[in-house]
């Protein structure tokens, strides 16, 4: 069985792709998002960057999201790119991560006339934040949600652990990564469940986490759902 630890809407498209796979999983939100309402301007020379899905669910329950529609956007990854067209902005460059973000900004020279607001939740990339402000001394970060970790996992995911049934845990975030692992101490399960697990990871930073406390993990050749996913198949079919 396959834990997946996504908000309870992604876990969904995840688990129907698994189950054509003849794979069970069980699904684990091991956080909740909170909306908050900031104000959102379009002003010249202004781009605003956007690196999760999350943060484009917050923008369209903002006041001041049809303010803002026809401003100059970036997206990190291809289902931030896609959730925002799905809400009507147009996004006028897409990257990988936030390196080829950085490095993209640069080749297009877009930081010699336009400052740039990151949009995002409060569990940030500050190393990227004090990149963009090197690039542009003018820029900013805009926290538009807050991420609240959960202090416990749901009784079904509990009992499904003790009795060792979950075999593969995937991660999409350091965050969910810690989150899980301060859950997993609190509940005071046995280390030997927890060696058991193969952890899939998002990232090769993620994945460090575990490697260093010892667990069994691997990570997506690249950062995406896509990536991940296949990871998981291939891992799962092969040592599990």
């Amino acid at each position: 069985m396959i834990l997946i630890t996504r908000l309870k809407e992604d876990n969904k498209s995840i688990r129907k792709h698994l189950s054509l796979l003849k794979i069970k999983s069980l699904s684990e939100s091991i956080y909740k998002i909170k909306f908050i309402s900031k104000t959102l301007r379009e002003e010249e020379n202004k781009i605003f960057i956007v690196v999760s899905k999350q943060t484009v669910k917050a923008i369209k329950h903002n006041p001041d999201f049809k303010n803002i529609k026809k401003s100059f956007f970036i997206a990190v990854g291809k289902q931030t790119s896609l959730a925002l067209k799905k809400i009507g902005i147009n996004v006028k460059l897409i990257a990988l991560n936030s390196t080829d973000l950085i490095s993209k900004i640069k080749k297009n020279k877009l930081h010699k006339q336009n400052s740039f607001e990151y949009l995002c939740g409060n569990h940030f990339n500050g190393d990227f934040m004090s990149q963009l402000q090197r690039l542009n001394k003018k820029s900013k970060k805009n926290i538009l949600y807050n991420i609240i970790p959960h202090q416990k996992f749901s009784k079904n995911t509990l009992v499904q652990l003790k009795k060792r049934k979950v075999k593969m845990v995937l991660l999409f975030s350091k965050l969910a990564c810690k989150t899980f692992l301060k859950i997993y101490r609190g509940h005071k399960l046995e280390k030997s469940i927890i060696n058991e697990i193969h952890f899939i990871t998002l990232s090769r930073e993620i994945a460090l986490i575990l490697e260093n406390k010892k667990y069994r993990v691997s990570c997506a050749r690249s950062p995406q759902l896509e990536s991940l996913l296949k990871k998981a198949y291939s891992t799962y079919m092969t040592h599990l």
